[in-house]
């Protein structure tokens, strides 16, 4: 609307020219919208209350990990601020495999945001849901594999390095490995079978057990309770620490070490296998409990080291043994033996200059079935450069005939020492009279020692009944006979009872 005002037109001359009127105009102008519109999201004030957009703006939720779904206060806009989103609910926004809707894993994290949704009976392996695919999974590629509470059946092919997670699950079936497969307890129903690689449980309950083709299983508490053998070892080899075996059997090179574990009812052993038993004595928890360890094969090796044997039997090689409950003891092929002992003859008290080609030897009246492993004379080389030459003979009494056993040779150096021969491993005939002879092979004097005032005669495996001293290098039909001018050079015996 327009609105005129006039103004005065009094003394103006009336003969004079009349100046034009004089006008004030005051204008009103509307801006914006008629107010009767609706609001519109637009930035603009459509209702002319004062505010913008209001009613009609949306709300935007933060979306941290990109995956369409946000939490937090929503911010009001007509369009999506930076990294917003329309949909909220992310009940952890800084994982996008977490949000409404998204598949729920084994894993103990809520993946869907719904605490209503239970994770028993699932499996996930790397973020992927393979719970209907349990039998005949294979795992090619490395990863944890998890699976959740219940009672599941499986047939897992392991073919990578698989770290397998059990959140108060049972398995039945089977689990085969060609990898290398983890686990800190494995419940299951059925057979573990490793055809390479390895397997490293801390504890676990398995019905069988079979390893082959070098495969190594390193075990702890771990309980084998199939029917024997429920454990077998071909061309493998097993360690298992605190754990219980029904039975068990090694082939083929392979090796099973116990330590401080349970075998029941026995173990046969095959061609070059090795059964090795490390526990603490007085005690029924740690060895063979019952049944036979059976060795008819070639090779084979038992190594038991404070190891029980409460009511087992060894069948070795035809030979049959019931040891003692509290027992060390070695078997191989020629036979079971305590584990090697040591024995010193003489003393070091005198030492006298050795003739050049002396040979000299200590006499011993065997007792008692046994192996002797080697010996050792106490002695002193001129030069580094010195050796030894040890022998072994046999003969009815002191006087010989001598018949020579084994023959070999060592070192000997400028110090006063023990000088070892190599290893003899030679059975001993209870009854019949040894001589453990050597000879110093230097070019200026040698020294060798005894004691005659303080000699000691038990050689453990006899008794020490004189010695021989010969230019002669012993050989069958030796000649040398008993000296009689001492009881013993100053000797240790090394050698292992027989059972």
């Amino acid at each position: 609307m327009l609105m005129l005002g006039c103004s005065s037109l009094a003394g103006q001359d009336s003969g004079s020219t009349p100046e034009p009127p004089q006008f004030d105009v005051t204008a009103v102008v509307a801006v914006g919208p008629d107010c009767d519109q609706p609001e519109v999201c637009d930035g603009l004030d459509q209702d002319c209350d004062g505010e913008i957009d209001e009613g009609v703006a949306p709300g935007w939720f933060l979306d941290q990990d990109g995956d369409g779904y946000g939490a937090g206060e929503a911010v009001l806009a007509c369009e999506a601020p930076a990294q917003h989103v329309a949909q909220d609910g992310d009940c952890q926004d800084a994982d996008a495999g977490v949000h409404p809707g998204a598949v729920e894993l084994c894993d103990g994290v809520d993946q869907d945001c719904d605490p209503g949704t239970v994770e028993a009976g699932l499996a996930s392996f790397e973020g992927e849901d393979v719970s209907d695919r349990l039998v005949g999974l294979t795992l090619e590629t490395p990863g944890t594999l998890s699976i959740c509470e219940g009672t599941l059946a499986v047939e897992l092919s392991i073919e990578s390095q698989v770290d397998l997670v059990l959140r108060e699950a049972l398995l039945e079936g089977r689990v085969e490995v060609r990898g290398q497969l983890t686990a800190k307890d494995l419940p299951l129903t059925g057979a573990l079978v490793c055809s390479s690689g390895r397997v490293d449980l801390d504890a676990g309950r398995v019905t069988e057990v079979h390893l082959s083709g070098g495969c190594l299983l390193e075990a702890r508490s771990l309980l084998v309770d199939g029917e024997a053998p429920a454990l077998v070892v071909d061309a493998a080899s097993a360690r298992v620490v605190g754990g219980r075996i029904q039975g068990g059997q090694v082939k083929g090179g392979g090796l099973l070490v116990l330590e401080e574990s349970v075998l029941l009812e026995g173990v046969a052993l095959g061609n070059t296998s090795t059964l090795e038993c490390l526990g603490t004595t007085t005690s029924d928890e740690q060895g063979f409990v019952g049944g036979i360890i059976d060795a008819q094969r070639e090779g084979a090796l038992l190594l038991a080291t404070d190891c029980d044997f409460d009511g087992a039997e060894l069948s070795w090689q035809g030979q049959s043994y019931t040891p003692d409950l509290d027992e060390s003891l070695v078997c191989e092929d020629d036979g079971c033996f305590r584990p090697e002992d040591t024995w010193t003859l003489g003393g070091s008290g005198e030492s006298e200059d050795v003739p050049e080609g002396e040979v000299f030897g200590d006499l011993i009246l065997v007792d008692t079935d046994a192996r002797l492993d080697s010996f050792e004379v106490y002695a002193q080389g001129a030069s580094a450069s010195c050796s030894i030459d040890f022998w072994v003979l046999s003969g009815p009494d002191r006087t010989g005939p001598w018949v020579l056993e084994w023959s070999g040779s060592g070192s000997l150096g400028t110090a006063k020492f023990w000088y070892p021969s190599p290893g003899i491993g030679l059975h001993l005939d209870p009854g019949s009279v040894y001589a453990l002879a050597w000879r110093p092979d230097c070019s200026s004097t040698t020294r060798w020692f005894d004691d005659t005032a303080a000699a000691v005669t038990d050689a453990g495996i006899g008794e020490g009944v004189g010695v021989v001293e010969s230019a002669e290098a012993p050989a069958t039909g030796w000649s040398a006979t008993d000296s009689g001018s001492r009881s013993s050079f100053y000797t240790r015996v090394n050698a292992s009872l027989e059972l």
